[in-house]
C-alpha cells in the first residue's frame, strides 16, 4: 500500500490509532500545500483544523468519524473546509477506510477529492460489476491480498487479478485504494466491525505490515 499512496492519485493520508500521521502523499502535498516532512507525525486534526460547511470545529481529538469507526460504523463521504499555507480555504470530500491488521492497531486511510470535483460514480445503488467482481470487490476492502482472495473464491491468481482490473476499468478507477474508497462511500460493502487498538504498535511497522493490501 505504500507504493500506492506515495503518488498523486488520489490525494490521501494514512493516520495510525493516535491520530498520528504516517503517509501523506504527492497528491495531499498538491491539494493542501503542505509537505510531508511537514506533516509527518503531527496529530491529523492539528494539520487539518478541518470545519464543517457551518463553521464548527470538525477535525479534532474526539471527532465524528473517529467515533464512529470505534463503533463499528461505516463512515460515508464527508465534506469540510481546510485552511491552506497560502491563507485560502480548500473545501475537501474526504473518503475514510480502515486497514485491520490481526497483529498491529487499526491504520485509517483518508483520501481527499476537492469538493469542486463532481463524484466520478453516482453514490447510489449497486455497483455496475458482476456479481463476482463484486465478491472481490468485497474481499479488497476487507484487506485482503489477490492470493488471499484466490483461495477465499477458489480461483486462479490470474484470475482474481483479471477481476480486479475490471472493476477498476469498470468504475473509471486507476487503483484498489480508490475502489475502496469508493465502495465505502457508496455503501457497496459494510464497514469492518471495529476491534480492540494495539498500543504498542509502531507507526511505521503498521504500515510496512499492510503495504501488500493493495498491491499484490
Amino acid at each position: 500500500m505504500r507504493e500506492r499512496l506515495s503518488g498523486s492519485e488520489p490525494p490521501s493520508m494514512v493516520v495510525d490509532s493516535e491520530h498520528r500521521i504516517l503517509l501523506w502523499n504527492r497528491g495531499a502535498e498538491r491539494l493542501l500545500g503542505r509537505r510531508a516532512s511537514d506533516v509527518i507525525g503531527r496529530r491529523c486534526h492539528e494539520v487539518l483544523a478541518g470545519r464543517d460547511p457551518f463553521g464548527n470545529r470538525a477535525c479534532h481529538i474526539a471527532c465524528a468519524p473517529c467515533a464512529m469507526l470505534r463503533a463499528g460504523e461505516r463512515v460515508r463521504t464527508f465534506e469540510i473546509t481546510v485552511p491552506t499555507p497560502g491563507g485560502t480555504n480548500c473545501s475537501l470530500r474526504i473518503s475514510t477506510t480502515v486497514v485491520r491488521r490481526e497483529k498491529w492497531a487499526d491504520l485509517i486511510v483518508h483520501t481527499f477529492e476537492s469538493a469542486e470535483t463532481p463524484l466520478k460514480v453516482a453514490a447510489t445503488g449497486e455497483p455496475p460489476l458482476t456479481p463476482r467482481q463484486r465478491d472481490v470487490l468485497r474481499l479488497i476492502a476487507a484487506g485482503l491480498q489477490n492470493k488471499e482472495i484466490a483461495t477465499e473464491l477458489g480461483l486462479s491468481l490470474a484470475t482474481v487479478r483479471n477481476h480486479v482490473h475490471a472493476i477498476l476499468d469498470t468504475l473509471g478507477l486507476h487503483s484498489k485504494l480508490e475502489a475502496v474508497a469508493l465502495a465505502f462511500k457508496s455503501g457497496w460493502v459494510a464497514a469492518p466491525a471495529a476491534g480492540p487498538e494495539d498500543s504498542e504498535a509502531h507507526p511505521a511497522e503498521a504500515l510496512e505490515a499492510c503495504s501488500g493490501t493493495a498491491a499484490r
